[in-house]
């Protein structure tokens, strides 16, 4: 998988439709206010994001639906609710994947920014920026996110 590539080259090269972008923005909707943890997952999946098992992911969060084919949450991962984690940059003309590995925990609010990888048993705290990658069993709060401790 490619670490980071221009906007441009990237629609260039997976184009989407139309009604194809209007779907994953109604799972997206749908998704952000389902009360079932197992029915959000399941529209994630539909809008291309790759979840693995065992995963929760909360309440009211905005997972890119223009680039969910670039985000990954492996197995037994914990995203909180009020989190963004979004796989491209308008303003500096990039997309790249987001991947959170196996046992992470992500805090409510947090930001998880393009081309970050949050590591095995990591702990993102509430309201975190990430916008560098997290090491495995690494703890990480602040704007921009800091490990606390390793």
């Amino acid at each position: 998988m490619f670490k980071k590539i221009h906007w441009v080259d990237y629609k260039k090269r997976f184009p989407k439709s139309f009604f194809e972008l209007f779907f994953r923005k109604i799972c997206q909707l749908l998704a952000r206010f389902a009360f079932i943890n197992s029915f959000r997952i399941f529209l994630y999946r539909l809008m291309g994001m790759k979840v693995g098992t065992r995963v929760y992911i909360g309440y009211d969060c905005f997972i890119d639906p223009d680039l969910a084919e670039l985000i990954t949450i492996e197995d037994r991962a914990i995203v909180s609710f009020r989190v963004i984690i979004v796989a491209h940059d308008r303003i500096r003309e990039f997309v790249a994947p987001v991947l959170i590995k196996k046992r992470a925990f992500i805090g409510a609010g947090a930001i998880i920014t393009p081309g970050t990888t949050i590591g095995e048993n990591a702990i993102v705290g509430a309201g975190a920026v990430v916008t560098k990658d997290v090491p495995d069993g690494t703890t990480v709060a602040g704007n921009p996110a800091k490990p606390i401790n390793s």
